[in-house]
């Protein structure tokens, strides 16, 4: 399973999917977002794209959970 930028990670078995983690404020594993997809629709030339939409959406719920981000 390729990896996208933003820690996102990316399916491209039928269901597709795009997937990244969510921490709370201890940096624990809170959950996960992710967009599951028919391969048909999506392909693997859309990860770029929609690895970093996803990982910052992801991003954000960890933020509102209080994580602070040791990369940033």
């Amino acid at each position: 399973m390729p990896t996208c930028a933003g820690a996102a990670r990316v399916s491209t078995e039928v269901p597709g999917s795009v997937s990244a983690p969510v921490f709370d404020h201890t940096g624990r594993l809170a959950g996960v977002l992710g967009l599951g997809f028919p391969t048909q629709r999506v392909t693997p030339a859309d990860a770029p794209r929609l690895g970093p939409i996803v990982a910052r959406a992801a991003a954000a719920a960890s933020s509102a959970l209080a994580h602070q981000d040791a990369n940033a």
